[in-house]
């Protein structure tokens, strides 16, 4: 069960940071023939990313306004952090 957690845990993680890279800054690479590679910009998790943040735990939501940087939800933990496109984050928000 625990590595099922982890590993739902790192797809998540994965995925947000995938999806705040694409948002933010479009970091993303077209290498030239339709393919992508991906560039983890938060984890939770030392080493994975540009930027551990030890709340992004279960992360599921993300939100963004026309000047704001992305505000992330984590399940986990119970707060929404705020993300800039250079890997800042802000204090994490209660939900």
């Amino acid at each position: 069960m625990m590595q099922r957690k982890g590993l739902r845990t790192w797809i998540a993680a994965a995925g947000v940071a995938s999806l705040v890279g694409v948002a933010v800054g479009g970091t993303a690479q077209a290498n030239g023939i339709g393919r992508f590679v991906e560039h983890d910009l938060v984890s939770d998790v030392a080493g994975r990313a540009d930027v551990q943040d030890t709340n992004l735990v279960n992360a599921w939501g993300m939100a963004q306004g026309p000047t704001s940087p992305v505000w992330v939800a984590a399940n986990h933990t119970n707060v929404a952090t705020l993300y800039t496109g250079d890997g800042v984050t802000g204090p994490p928000c209660p939900m």
